[in-house]
């Protein structure tokens, strides 16, 4: 790992959150208040403490920029997946002109088909193709674009370049529309819902765009925090656990299981049809341990701070997985830092942050 482009990773979300503040203690607001707003936006989550119908551009255009320097930042500069092209400018510029065509195509089907104004079509598809969600509307539109917006963006650039087949064999893909159509009848059978509203949540929270709601039904309660620990694709805006790794993980289990059964077998665990190496199987579950922990702990704090458990859990959850929960907070200052936190670390990557915390990340 390089040491000095994960330092300036980090402290380009935090410099860049403190800049974006700025503009928001023009309009009165403490301190606090403008720095959550500003984590919230660059980070891509969504929540909010303020509300000023003045501030919706500014916030939605937050998200956007935040939303686009994540997905260079991740995968071309700090974690490359893969070479996508000899030359790095020219993944850069593919992956600006895909994040660019779907805000537009976004903007345009929303203001032609839906008919609603050209300032409103802007910020709400700001909000969608980073996966935010400061700013959204029921649209059938929005709900397409906040799939979109989950997808990995390698998979964009595969088709663009010709290469079909490899898309819908990718098993990242894959899985997340069998997780998102599959959620959405449950939650259609459940609650006799139509299945366009079923997928509009379901997509919400899958993309880590907006989470709406806590359903009354235990079933759908266990169903939705799932999710949230889920998350979107990797090499997408979005946050969460991430699919590929909760694909890695249930493979591990299944391959853990018929070890069991055969002790002689080789069974290594194989992603997209080729071995997956056993450190990035124990990254894995590495991340989904120490991002239940973080979990645990935030959940702790807030408690401590009279926030009462169930909201204390959700606001924890959407926070660390940088799913907007949609309503504007009010909370003891204290919260508002602890979810700051969370929101960041969720966003630089949960491993990024505590190898930067390690001893052995500052010796020479």
């Amino acid at each position: 790992m390089n040491k000095p482009r994960l330092l300036y990773y980090i402290l380009f979300w935090l410099i860049l959150s403190l800049i974006g503040a700025v503009p928001y203690l023009f309009f009165g607001n403490s301190f606090t208040d403008a720095l959550f707003e500003s984590v919230s936006g660059f980070t891509a989550t969504g929540t909010s403490v303020i509300h000023n119908p003045a501030l919706i551009m500014y916030q939605s255009a937050t998200q956007w920029v935040g939303g686009i320097c994540f997905i260079l930042l991740t995968l071309v500069y700090v974690f490359p997946p893969e070479k996508l092209h000899p030359r790095r400018k020219t993944t850069v510029f593919w992956l600006c002109a895909i994040y660019v065509l779907l805000t537009a195509a976004e903007t345009v089907l929303l203001f032609y088909v839906s008919g609603i104004d050209l300032f409103s079509a802007v910020c709400v598809s700001f909000c969608t193709v980073s996966t935010g969600g400061f700013y959204l509307l029921d649209s059938p539109i929005v709900a397409l674009f906040m799939f979109f917006a989950g997808v990995n963006y390698i998979i964009y650039i595969r088709l663009a370049t010709g290469k079909t087949l490899r898309v819908f064999r990718d098993e990242e893909f894959r899985f997340y529309m069998a997780v998102i159509l599959l959620c959405s009848v449950l939650l259609t059978l459940y609650t006799a819902d139509d299945l366009y509203m079923s997928f509009t949540i379901i997509t919400g929270i899958v993309s880590t765009t907006k989470f709406a709601f806590l359903p009354a039904a235990p079933l759908l309660q266990f169903l939705f925090i799932l999710l949230l620990f889920v998350g979107a694709s990797t090499g997408s805006a979005g946050g969460g656990v991430k699919i590929k790794r909760i694909v890695l993980i249930l493979k591990n289990i299944y391959n853990g299981f018929r070890r069991f059964l055969h002790p002689n077998a080789l069974s290594p665990v194989r992603f997209n049809g080729k071995p997956a190496a056993s450190a990035q199987v124990n990254n894995a579950f590495l991340f989904l341990v120490v991002y239940i922990f973080i979990a645990l702990i935030g959940v702790l704090l807030l408690a401590l701070l009279n926030v009462p458990l169930g909201k204390a859990f959700l606001l924890v959850l959407t926070s660390l997985g940088n799913v907007g929960c949609g309503d504007v907070l009010v909370l003891p200052l204290a919260g508002k830092y602890v979810l700051m936190f969370l929101m960041l670390i969720g966003r630089v990557e949960l491993m990024a942050f505590l190898v930067l915390l390690s001893r052995s990340f500052w010796r020479k």
